[in-house]
């Protein structure tokens, strides 16, 4: 269920198992979805990643990124692009933040 509103959001977690909700560095307001999902083991969609295209540097979607990949409820992240080579650059960038994210688990 995707969800527009932080009262949208925390009532469809009482619904469903995964909820998609808007978080990028420019939008933080759904915080209280994913400390909800979190406790409730339910599950978080990420849209919006990149602020529909705003959050451009290689820099600021890395720190996007790892931000997102921090809280435990989150299950992916629907990212949008304008080519290939957008979509491959996005894909290798995400790769290293699981990469370092999985390596801190395990140690």
């Amino acid at each position: 269920m995707s969800t527009k509103t932080v009262e949208g959001g925390l009532l469809a977690l009482d619904h469903s198992d995964i909820v998609m909700a808007t978080y990028n560095l420019q939008h933080t307001d759904e915080d209280a979805i994913f400390k909800k999902a979190a406790e409730h083991s339910k599950a978080i969609f990420i849209k919006k990643a990149f602020a529909s295209g705003h959050i451009a540097s290689v820099e600021m979607r890395r720190a996007t990124f790892q931000k997102i990949f921090s809280f435990p409820a989150v299950a992916t992240v629907i990212i949008g692009t304008v080519s290939v080579q957008h979509l491959q650059d996005n894909v290798a960038l995400m790769r290293t933040c699981i990469s370092s994210k999985i390596t801190e688990v395990k140690s």
